[in-house]
């Protein structure tokens, strides 16, 4: 919930960095949660498959968005 407030923050402001900087501690964050869980078998091997997946799409989302920042700057 709080790298959506940060996203619709950001896209109020014309220098997101800060808030892109913050939406990726706390993606690299809840990586390490994922993982945990699934070092604790609380997640099943498909299912840490699955989410990594999602997570690294959304930090490949977010590394684009980066990028398209420093171009404009």
């Amino acid at each position: 919930m709080e790298m959506f407030r940060l996203t619709i923050v950001a896209n109020s402001k014309s220098d997101r960095r800060e808030e892109q900087k913050q939406i990726s501690v706390i993606l690299d964050i809840f990586r390490i949660h994922v993982r945990l869980s699934k070092d604790l078998n609380l997640l099943s091997i498909k299912k840490y498959s699955h989410f990594m997946e999602l997570i690294n799409e959304i930090g490949r989302l977010l590394n684009a968005w980066q990028n398209s920042i420093k171009q404009n700057l």
